[in-house]
């Protein structure tokens, strides 16, 4: 039927027959179908095969005999022209081959002869056959790419210590997972160090590590439809040196701290790191031992009787010097040398069962009027006090004080001119106001207190170095406020306790009113009148450390 369908599509146009009229007509009508049925039998092996066409213009059917040779599948039209070699489907053909061979004609004008010579009923297979294949094509490209995981990358360190690091990396699309490994260099091998699935964060801490030792380490992504993708492998990654421990904190040298620790085999030395313990923020200066195999050290140059916080690590030769984790820290106050003073010894007569206090006196000494009636009324009843005396005032009443060394009062320093308070008060201060005593009595002072009661941490490592301790106060009379004899009386009396250290002026003409009341009425009560020093060691059971502040025998 194709081709039967074929033969009849590329027939020629029918030719309109003659006018058929008469008895001539009739005959040679018969004549002719005579001589086709005998061309019929001659040709053996051949068939006939009847095919009608229409013509549009005369519309009237035409017989056109056309004979198949079923052997060699070949059509012929007797009686007429043999099948053009250029008409029919063998025609196209060759004709979009003429046209593919021609370098003259470009691609796109072969493309346009291609579908030109083809008719939609002979194109439209091959047009579903490359749409099927392109939408197959399309699919298994897609299909991969959803299945392929791509490298790692971005990985980094972003942590070490001793026996760890963690790594970090970026996320990877399609990734279900990803495994890490790791390699101690001088091993052969990677190994694997561990898994992380998504949606967990990427990335992983590899743990249990030899400490002191370099390491490589790489990460692949992975899902269910392929392994695993590439890798960027992080080369050279130390461990930390293993933290070590100060088995000795000492000061027994002015200026100088020793410290000890524990060693490691495995670090090339120690950095020992120092700084002030009282000061906020302070940063840490620090002290390399070069020598892995040394175990103590003196830090030198620090300021005597403050105290400072150590700590020690060890560290290996990397390009960056890796320092280990520091020690817990400890602290130590640095020692000082003390002026040697001479302290009284305590008074027999003091019993440390019975309550006690210590009246102190600022800013003498004064030969006027009130100096002298404070110290005619504490000799009048064998009661002691403590003065604490502005050095500036000790050449112009010397007569004073050393009325006050006969009378066994405690001397005490209250800076040279009263002029500085806090922050603002050098040793110099300190110092001047205690030559200046020693120059008129032979004896340094034996007790401090800051203008203002505001004590620094210089003050109190001044105070150390001459041997002084720091006396704050209990009670505050406040005369220097009410400068009335009475009230002065009622502020004493009222605060008083055992042990306390009361404070007032030696300048003040009515607390000299005052004391003639207070001192009976404390003795009357059962009070003990002494010096600070007496309080501290009778009272409160101990010696006074100088550069310590006291506020009362028992603080």
């Amino acid at each position: 039927m194709e081709k039967e369908h074929q033969a009849r599509h590329f027939r020629e146009e029918p030719v309109p027959a003659p006018k058929r009229s008469g008895p001539a007509h009739a005959a040679g009508r018969g004549r002719a179908d005579n001589a086709s049925r005998a061309s019929d039998k001659a040709a053996a092996g051949k068939r006939a095969v009847r095919v009608s066409t229409e013509n549009t213009a005369p519309r009237r059917a035409t017989r056109v005999n056309v004979v198949r040779d079923t052997a060699a599948d070949t059509v012929t039209f007797p009686g007429r022209n043999k099948l053009d070699a250029d008409s029919g489907t063998q025609g196209a053909i060759n004709r979009i081959k003429d046209k593919l061979n021609d370098p003259e004609i470009s691609p796109i004008e072969r493309a346009k002869g291609f579908f030109r010579d083809f008719s939609w009923k002979r194109r439209w297979p091959v047009v579903a056959v490359a749409a099927m294949a392109l939408v197959v094509l399309v699919f298994t490209i897609a299909s991969a790419a959803s299945s392929h995981v791509g490298n790692v990358k971005g990985l980094e360190v972003t942590g070490t210590t001793n026996d760890s690091v963690t790594l970090q990396w970026e996320r990877v699309e399609h990734a279900d997972g990803y495994n890490v490994y790791s390699r101690k260099i001088g091993d052969e091998n990677y190994a694997q160090a561990g898994v992380v699935m998504e949606p967990n964060p990427p990335t992983y801490t590899v743990s249990k590590l030899d400490q002191a030792s370099e390491y490589s380490f790489y990460v692949t992504a992975f899902n269910d439809k392929s392994k695993s993708g590439g890798h960027t492998a992080v080369d050279s990654v130390w461990t930390r040196p293993q933290k070590t421990d100060i088995t000795t904190l000492s000061s027994d040298t002015e200026g100088v701290i020793h410290v000890e620790w524990l060693t490691n085999p495995s670090a090339a030395g120690f950095c020992i790191e120092y700084a002030k313990a009282d000061t906020e923020n302070a940063e840490y200066q620090q002290k390399w031992i070069d020598d892995g195999g040394i175990s103590a050290a003196d830090i030198e140059g620090v300021e005597p009787y403050s105290t400072y916080n150590v700590r020690v690590a060890p560290y290996i030769n990397t390009p960056d010097k890796l320092i280990g984790d520091m020690s817990d820290i400890k602290s130590v106050q640095v020692h000082m040398d003390i002026r040697e003073v001479a302290y009284k010894p305590l008074d027999e007569s003091i019993d440390p069962s019975r309550p006690m206090v210590a009246l102190t006196f600022d800013d003498g000494p004064l030969s006027g009027d009130s100096g002298e009636r404070i110290l005619d009324t504490l000799e009048q009843y064998g009661a002691k006090a403590t003065f604490f005396m502005i050095g500036c005032n000790v050449a112009e009443h010397a007569d004073n004080l050393r009325r006050k060394v006969e009378l066994g009062m405690e001397l005490g320093n209250h800076t040279w001119n009263h002029k500085n308070y806090g922050e603002d008060v050098t040793a110099e201060d300190i110092s001047k106001a205690s030559e200046a005593i020693y120059s008129v009595t032979g004896q340094y002072p034996t007790a401090f207190r800051s203008p203002g009661g505001l004590t620094t941490e210089a003050i109190q490592r001044e105070c150390a170095a001459e041997g002084m301790p720091l006396y704050y106060w209990t009670v505050d009379t406040r005369d220097w406020d009410s400068l009335d004899a009475n009230e002065i009386y009622n502020e004493t009396m009222n605060h008083v306790e055992d042990g306390a250290i009361i404070l007032m002026h030696e300048i003040y003409d009515t607390t000299a009113d005052a004391l003639v009341q207070i001192v009976p009425s404390l003795i009357q009560q059962g009070y003990q009148l002494v010096t600070c020093h007496d309080l501290m060691v009778a009272k409160g059971g101990i010696t006074p450390e100088p550069g310590t502040q006291y506020y009362s025998a028992y603080r």
